[in-house]
């Protein structure tokens, strides 16, 4: 019994004594990383100050171009030469015949027989089997519904696809842009079955208005090449030009005869696009061209007079836009024989 006392007196005491011991103890434990955390504090580089921004004496207008005759630097333009390693041709679109439409940004004339324009840049790059182009200089969009008739005339059953870059000549030439559809009340058949008098909308295909020319031109790819991948491109962004006395066109800053910029007509010829259906390539949003910069001098065709055009290195830049854009779309699509 007494061995029981003393034992149940130990562990009292313990259990009284245990905390106490462990207050006594922790304090030395915990010194050494005291003494680390004060060498540290000791040893550490002070915290930089805020780096000191430089402030530039830049301003927009200095950057801006101006006009043809205030803007006389000279660049010696080069064809870009294309690596083999900067090819990509195992996509989808490599063997594909591809119709070309569109203006003077798609014409072979317009930087002359010696300089590679975007398509032949992108034929390379992604190694089309054809390209059939029909790009000619000044054409508006009503005339691509004829570069298009031209293109199923000459290559029907032949086309894998098409790509189509216009629009700026029609906002330069302050063309209508209209409506894409004309209203009436008609009656239909509905579930039931029973006869309802709905809104009906019709397509307007004229080549009066910028939206029904662009109804009409894609209204026609798609019935004529069902099976091909269309594409259509946005216009790039506008410098100013100056050609000859009779031919001088502002740049983008400046609205068209109709009081409207380019830019509504880009966001007119996307919205044709979703009502048929056809991707687009928002080069006015995504080639990087700003042809009223004079730093973008390298790439349009001659500062002191054409800002409007790309010069082969712009060229090239839409081509490498391109090069990573389409293969995001099908083509070649190929059906059993009937």
């Amino acid at each position: 019994m007494e061995g029981n006392h003393i034992s149940v007196f130990s562990r009292r005491a313990l259990i009284i004594l245990l905390p106490l011991l462990l207050l006594a103890v922790l304090p030395a434990w915990s010194q050494p990383d005291a003494r680390k955390a004060k060498k540290n504090q000791e040893t550490a580089q002070p915290m930089p100050a805020n780096p000191k921004l430089v402030s530039e004496d830049w301003d927009l207008a200095g950057a801006l171009a101006g006009t043809p005759s205030e803007s006389t630097e000279a660049v010696e333009h080069r064809n870009v030469e294309l690596s083999k390693d900067e090819k990509t041709l195992h996509t989808q679109w490599a063997g594909m015949r591809v119709g070309i439409l569109g203006d003077s940004m798609t014409s072979r004339r317009t930087l002359g027989p010696t300089y590679k324009v975007w398509w032949e840049y992108l034929s390379e790059l992604l190694g089309f089997g054809a390209t059939y182009n029909y790009g000619i200089s000044g054409h508006q969009w009503h005339q691509i519904y004829r570069q298009a008739q031209t293109l199923y005339a000459e290559h029907a059953g032949q086309v894998d696809a098409i790509l189509v870059f216009a629009g700026t000549n029609d906002y330069n030439a302050g063309c209508p842009v209209g409506e894409f559809f004309r209203y009436e009340d008609v009656e239909v058949e509905v579930k039931g079955p029973k006869i309802e008098t709905r809104h009906h909308r019709v397509p307007v295909l004229d080549d009066t208005t910028f939206c029904g020319r662009l109804n009409q031109a894609m209204a026609y790819m798609k019935d004529r090449f069902p099976d091909a991948q269309i594409v259509v491109m946005t216009p790039i962004h506008r410098g100013y030009a100056k050609f000859n006395e009779k031919n001088v066109q502002p740049d983008d800053f400046y609205a068209n005869g109709q009081g409207l910029f380019l830019e509504d007509y880009v966001d007119l010829i996307k919205k044709a696009a979703a009502y048929w259906s056809i991707p687009v390539v928002d080069l006015y949003a995504q080639s990087g061209l700003v042809p009223n910069l004079r730093s973008n001098n390298r790439y349009i065709n001659r500062s002191a007079n054409d800002r409007l055009h790309p010069a082969t290195e712009g060229e090239y830049r839409i081509a490498k836009l391109l090069q990573y854009q389409l293969p995001t779309f099908p083509a070649g699509f190929s059906f059993p024989a009937e």
